[in-house]
C-alpha cells in the first residue's frame, strides 16, 4: 500500500521541521520521517545541549571569581548529574513543543529509516510514501578517524552521553565544535589538551582574532599542541595511551574526543535509486534553488554543503516551501550569515574578514581595537577583547564585523541587521554609545583618534577609490 503526500521531508532536525511546518500552513498534506529523536544534532547533540553546558560553565566560573566583588562563597562543587538532568528535562521541551506542533498542522510523523526506491517514492519498513515534492533534511555526522584504536574516542554525540565529568580530557580538532568543548570544560574544572593539526584554531574566521582566542585559551589553562595530530590510541588499565604522529610523546588521559569535522548523513537514503548525485565530500550537490538532480527532489541544511548552522537550515526550508509554491522567486541570498563561536570568551563574526579582503584584493579599511573587558580587569583575567570591523575602502559601508569578547554572542545580531542594511562606519559613528559596555565599543571606533590603533578618523580625501 502506497500513501501519497503533497511534501515529503526526510529528517526531524531543525531545516526538516521548519519546511514541514511552512508547508503544513500553506495548506499542504506533509509526512515528516525521521529515525531517531526528533529535533535533530542542533536540539539533542549541538546547538542547545552545548549552550546549557556553556552557560553552567560560565556559571561555575564566576563562582570562582565571586570574592573578587565582595561576595563570600562557601565551598562549591559541580554535581554533572544534575547538570544533565537539567538540559535533557529542557531538551524534552522542546521534543514536546515539536509534537504539539506536529499534530496543530495536521503533519503525518512516520518514525523510521527512509530509503528511495524510485524518483519519487521511499520505503520505511514496508510502507510506501511518495509526495510531489520530497525534501532530504537528513543533516551530518560526526567525522571519525580510521586509525588503530579510534573507538576508544568519543564523538561530539558522545559527549552529551557522559554520566560523569571527564577529570582530563584529549580533543582533536581545531573548529568550532573542538574549541567550544575545550573551552566549556575547561572553565568546568576539567584538564584540557586540545590538538591542532594546523598552528592555529578556527581557520575560516578572521585570523587576527582567532590567534587572540587562541592565546586566552592557553592563559586560560588550556594545553595546547599545534600541527599534529593522533597516529594510535590504546588503552592501559583506566587510561588511554595516545600516540601523535611525528612525535615520541605519548599523552595519557581519561578521555579522547573527536571534534575532527562532520560528513552528510546519506548512507541509508539509497540516492541513486533517485539518481540524486553527490558531491566528492559526499554532500548532495544542490543548485541555488536548493533542486537536486533529481527534479522532484530537493536537500537543505548539513547534508548540503550550505554552511552547517541551524539558522542557514531553518531559512532555507522555509524559503524552498514558499518558493516551490510560488511564493517566492528569487534563489536565497548567502552573502551574511552571522555565526558565534561559544568559547570563553564568545567569538561572533559576520561577513568578510581581513585575510580574505587581501587574498581577493579588495581595498578595504579595518578598524580594530584589542582591550581588557571590566569583568577582566576586575578578576585580573589576563585575556583580551577585541572589536573588528571591515568596512569598503571608498564608501566605508561595513561588510565585516569580528568581535571576541563578553557578550559577543549577543550584540552581534543587532549589528547584524544593521550591517545587511548596508550601515557605514559612519552611520555607527551617529549612535550614541551605552556605557559602560563592550557594545560601546563598537559605535566609537572612528571616533578614539589613537593613531596607534589605527583608528583616526578618515578625511574623505584620504579615502581609496577601491
Amino acid at each position: 500500500m502506497q500513501t501519497d503526500f503533497d511534501f515529503l521531508v526526510i529528517g526531524g532536525g531543525s531545516g526538516g521541521i521548519a519546511s514541514a511546518i511552512q508547508a503544513a500552513k500553506l495548506g499542504q498534506k506533509v509526512c515528516l520521517i525521521e529515525h531517531n529523536l526528533i529535533g535533530g544534532t542542533c536540539v539533542n547533540n549541538g546547538c542547545v545541549p552545548k549552550k546549557i553546558m556553556w552557560l553552567a560553565s560560565n556559571v561555575y566560573h564566576n563562582f570562582s571569581n565571586a570574592r573578587t566583588y565582595g561576595i563570600k562563597t562557601n565551598t562549591f562543587k559541580l554535581n554533572w548529574k544534575e547538570l544533565c538532568a537539567t538540559r535533557q528535562n529542557y531538551i524534552s521541551n522542546i521534543h514536546n513543543h515539536y509534537n504539539e506542533e506536529f499534530e496543530k498542522f495536521g503533519i503525518t510523523m512516520i518514525k523510521g529509516t527512509a530509503s528511495f526506491i524510485d524518483n519519487n517514492t521511499v520505503k520505511v519498513d514496508d510502507k510506501l510514501y511518495s509526495a510531489k515534492y520530497i525534501i532530504i533534511a537528513t543533516g551530518s555526522k560526526p567525522k571519525v578517524p580510521d586509525i588503530p584504536g579510534h573507538k576508544l574516542g568519543l564523538t561530539s554525540d558522545d559527549f552529551f552521553k557522559l554520566k560523569s565529568q571527564p577529570k582530563d580530557v584529549v580533543i582533536a580538532g581545531s573548529g568550532y565544535i573542538g574549541v567550544e568543548l575545550a573551552c566549556t570544560l575547561n572553565h568546568l574544572g576539567s584538564n584540557v589538551t586540545l590538538l591542532l593539526r594546523r598552528e592555529s584554531i578556527l581557520s575560516d574566521f578572521d585570523h587576527e582574532t582567532a590567534a587572540l582566542l587562541q592565546e586566552n585559551m592557553q592563559k586560560d589553562g588550556i594545553c595546547i599542541l599545534q600541527n599534529t595530530e593522533i597516529s594510535e590510541i590504546k588503552r592501559l588499565d583506566k587510561k588511554i595511551c595516545v600516540k601523535l604522529k611525528d612525535q615520541t610523546k605519548i599523552l595519557e588521559t581519561h578521555n579522547v574526543i573527536w571534534a575532527i569535522g562532520r560528513k552528510a548523513s546519506t548512507k541509508d537514503l539509497a540516492l541513486e535509486n533517485a539518481e540524486v548525485k553527490i558531491d566528492e565530500k559526499g554532500f548532495i550537490i544542490i543548485d541555488e534553488n536548493q533542486r537536486t538532480s533529481n527534479r522532484c527532489v530537493y536537500a537543505i541544511g548539513d547534508v548540503t554543503n550550505r554552511p552547517a548552522l541551524t539558522p542557514v537550515a531553518v531559512k532555507a526550508g522555509r524559503h524552498l516551501v514558499q518558493f516551490i509554491l510560488g511564493f517566492k522567486n528569487e534563489a536565497l541570498k548567502w552573502n551574511l550569515i552571522p555565526s558565534v563561536v561559544f568559547s570563553h570568551p564568545p567569538f561572533a563574526s559576520i561577513g568578510i574578514t581581513e585575510d580574505k579582503a587581501k587574498k581577493e584584493k579588495i581595498a578595504v579599511h579595518v578598524y580594530r581595537k584589542i582591550f581588557r573587558s571590566i569583568p577582566d580587569k576586575l578578576e585580573s583575567q589576563n585575556v583580551k577583547s577585541i572589536i573588528k570591523i571591515i568596512t569598503c575602502s571608498k564608501t566605508l559601508e561595513i561588510i565585516g564585523c569580528h568581535i571576541l569578547g563578553p557578550g559577543a554572542d549577543e550584540v552581534l545580531q543587532g549589528f547584524a541587521v544593521a550591517i545587511g542594511m548596508k550601515a557605514t562606519i559612519r552611520d555607527l559613528n551617529e549612535c550614541l554609545a551605552i556605557h559602560p559596555t563592550l557594545a560601546e565599543e563598537l559605535v566609537l571606533l572612528d571616533q578614539s583618534g589613537d593613531p596607534d590603533d589605527n583608528l583616526g578618523l578618515i578625511k574623505p580625501e584620504e579615502q581609496s577609490d577601491g
